[in-house]
């Protein structure tokens, strides 16, 4: 089974689960950051420790050329050890603020993260956005919206990492998206999953301009 049609067909299972499939058009861009970084260090048990004082960089909304800045807030998260999936589950410090502010617009809200993807030398927070957005961005007003960041590579996976506790390496962001993926509409433990399959579908779209360019 193709990739598209294998997330197509989780997607469609958690839609049996009573999860709202109104997906939008809209996507808010993060470019990359233009200041501030994210260090990643090794913990015990193969856990990690991830932080950051503040991020800014530049970001619009995809049916505008008008580009506006963003700040993600400190964040302090602690993970799990990498599963059998090859992503480090979020245990605590999962909210994060976002600001952003355009001629066209605001969003304004926070990002609570559900994983970080450790399998490659780019880690991918996947998570889920809720709060208000004005002008162009009112279309991102609404609970639970699918959201990933990706850092700079790391020249090592985050699996590799975590195996020698104490070792840290940092990043800027690289670029993410918030899409118009609802969340879910019942069930405590959805939202993850949720995140997840609307990650699995902003990742596949980006390999796909990757590959046209």
């Amino acid at each position: 089974m193709r990739g598209g049609s294998a997330i197509a067909a989780t997607c469609v299972a958690l839609s049996l689960l009573g999860i709202s499939s109104g997906a939008r058009a809209d996507i808010f861009n993060f470019n990359g950051s233009t200041s501030g970084d994210i260090t990643f260090t090794a913990g015990a048990g193969g856990t990690l420790s991830i932080t950051s004082s503040g991020l800014t960089g530049n970001g619009g909304v995809n049916t505008s050329t008008i580009l506006g800045t963003y700040t993600l807030g400190p964040a302090s998260i602690t993970t799990g050890a990498e599963n059998a999936s090859l992503v480090f589950p979020v245990l605590s410090g999962a909210a994060e603020t976002l600001s952003f502010t355009a001629s066209n617009g605001t969003l304004n809200g926070t990002i609570t993260w559900s994983f970080v993807s450790g399998n490659t030398n780019i880690p991918e927070f996947v998570g889920l956005f809720t709060g208000t957005g004005t002008g162009a961005y009112a279309a991102f007003s609404a609970p639970g919206l699918s959201v990933d960041l990706e850092a700079n590579n790391l020249g090592t996976t985050l699996g590799t990492l975590a195996t020698a506790p104490g070792a840290s390496t940092s990043a800027a962001v690289s670029g993410g998206e918030i899409s118009g993926v609802p969340g879910p509409l019942m069930g405590a433990g959805l939202p993850g999953i949720v995140a997840a399959c609307g990650g699995l579908f902003l990742l596949a779209r980006r390999r796909r301009r990757q590959a046209i360019a």
